[in-house]
């Protein structure tokens, strides 16, 4: 089998694990994320496993805006379908070096925050 057509098939397979982790981590079902990530190839479970840590240790607790480590375009993909699930926004950063994305909290939940703050 040729390179480029186990690549396909991969990527396939990673889009639909992805999906299952992202509705398992939404539903708060824990068991049925980690074994969608198991499933799923190394870069992308790496990558969505960062971002997950990411929305609940930092952007939601915190309300504060944090950028990812580089990733290959399947990665960030699953990424950005990650945030959006968390009713998220986030911005593709593209550098010499490679691409990597910025999740921005809620904008009212960082206003409200900032207000109970003063």
């Amino acid at each position: 089998q040729a390179p480029g057509a186990r690549d396909a098939k991969q990527v396939d397979e990673d889009r639909e694990h992805v999906e299952a982790a992202i509705g398992c981590c939404v539903a708060g079902d824990r068991e049925g994320y980690v074994a969608a990530l198991a499933a799923m190839g190394k870069g992308v479970r790496g990558a969505l496993d960062e971002c997950r840590l990411a929305i609940e240790e930092v952007v939601l607790p915190h309300c504060q805006p944090i950028e990812l480590a580089q990733q290959s375009q399947g990665a960030l993909r699953a990424q950005m379908q990650l945030v959006e699930a968390f009713s998220l926004k986030c911005s593709l950063v593209s550098t010499d070096l490679g691409s990597h994305i910025r999740i921005l909290p809620d904008e009212q939940q960082a206003l409200a925050a900032k207000l109970s703050m003063e």
